[in-house]
């Protein structure tokens, strides 16, 4: 899974870095709260993720762990005096014959965020 926050420019240009570092940090625990423990999560840069969930066969279970993930994001999130609403773009690509790769894998998640941008 390839995650991009949505306007995050908008809200480190309104409301500080600061601000937008907190945003990144709680984004980040949610992320972590909201899948397995032998899945794996890390940031990429600015404010992108990505979430390798292991050992996930069926695309049903690759569905449900979007959807958890998409709940969390929508709930308000408490930076100092603000709240703020925050949306997230993903893209989700399944290992296969066309995915050799990681690198490959992550070019597919990357193109189907992008995708649904």
């Amino acid at each position: 899974m390839y995650l991009d926050i949505d306007h995050f420019k908008l809200i480190n240009d309104t409301y500080g870095h600061d601000a937008g570092d907190q945003v990144l940090q709680s984004f980040a625990k949610r992320i972590q709260s909201n899948i397995r423990e032998d899945d794996i999560a890390c940031r990429i840069g600015g404010d992108e993720f990505l979430v390798m969930l292991r050992n996930r066969k069926e695309r049903n279970e690759l569905k449900e762990a979007e959807q958890r993930l998409q709940t969390a994001f929508q709930q308000p999130y408490f930076i100092d005096d603000l709240q703020l609403s925050v949306t997230c773009s993903m893209g989700i690509a399944a290992a296969s014959e066309k995915t050799p790769d990681l690198k490959a894998l992550i070019h597919e998640a990357d193109k189907e965020l992008y995708r649904r941008k």
